[in-house]
C-alpha cells in the first residue's frame, strides 16, 4: 500500500474557498478501521471544488481528509436526522451509534415512522452540532456554534454480529432487540458551517465519502 505523509495549512483562493489539508501523520490508503474512532490513521479521498479567480471558475482537485467528520460526529452524537416523508420534510433528534470511515451508524425501531420513510426514501440529512463557548450576544459575540452537515442515503445492514455489538455497548436496546434495526449514512457528502459562513454557503468545500 502507498503511505503518504501530508502537512497540515490552510489556503485560500480568491474565491474564498478554503482547501484544508492533513495532519502530519502516516496514511495507509486502505487502512481498515480498527476501533469506534477509528485507527487515528487519516483516510483521504480526491474532491473537487469550484473557485472563482478574476471572474472566471476553476476547478481545484486536491486531498481532504473525511477524519475530521468522523471525529466531528463522535464528540457531538446527538444530531437531528432529516427525511423525506411524500412532499413533506420531517425532522427528529437521534443519539447516533458511531461514525467511522464508511459513514455514520444509527439504530432504530421497524415500528417507526423513520424506519418506514427510509424504506420508501433512503435520502436523509444529518446534523451534528457544537455549541459556542460562549452565549450569543455575550460581549457582542456573533458566534452560534459549529455545524457539521451531511447529506446521503441511509442503507439498513443486516448483519447479526453488528447488532450483537449494538445491543453490547447499549444494553437499554434490549428490551426491544427483536425489532431493532441498524442503518448507515453513506455515499455522500458533509461540510462545516460557522457564522463566517453565512449568506456564501455555495463556496464551503464538500467531503464526500
Amino acid at each position: 500500500m502507498k503511505k503518504r505523509d501530508r502537512t497540515r495549512g490552510k489556503d485560500f483562493s480568491p474565491g474564498g474557498v478554503c482547501v484544508r489539508h492533513a495532519l502530519p501523520t502516516d496514511i495507509t490508503i486502505g487502512q481498515e478501521n480498527q476501533s469506534r474512532l477509528g485507527s487515528r490513521r487519516r483516510w483521504e479521498w480526491d474532491v473537487s471544488v469550484n473557485s472563482t479567480i478574476n471572474g472566471h471558475k476553476r476547478r481545484v482537485d486536491h486531498m481532504t481528509s473525511f477524519e475530521e467528520c468522523v471525529r466531528f460526529a463522535n464528540e457531538h452524537i446527538i444530531c437531528s436526522v432529516a427525511t423525506v416523508d411524500g412532499d413533506r420534510p420531517r425532522v427528529r433528534m437521534l443519539g447516533m451509534w458511531f461514525a467511522d470511515r464508511d459513514g455514520f451508524c444509527f439504530s432504530t425501531v421497524k415500528t417507526k415512522e423513520l424506519y418506514r420513510q427510509l424504506g420508501v426514501n433512503p435520502r436523509v440529512e444529518l446534523c451534528f452540532y457544537a455549541p459556542p463557548k460562549q452565549p450569543l450576544g455575550q460581549e457582542g459575540s456573533t458566534d452560534i456554534g459549529k455545524m457539521m452537515r451531511v447529506s446521503g442515503e441511509a442503507t439498513f445492514l443486516a448483519d447479526a454480529n453488528l447488532k450483537e455489538r449494538l445491543l453490547s455497548e447499549r444494553p437499554f436496546l434490549r428490551a426491544n432487540a427483536e425489532n431493532q434495526v441498524i442503518f448507515r449514512v453513506q455515499n455522500g457528502e458533509a461540510w462545516f458551517w460557522t457564522s463566517q459562513d453565512s449568506g456564501r454557503e455555495s463556496t464551503i468545500e464538500r467531503i464526500r465519502f
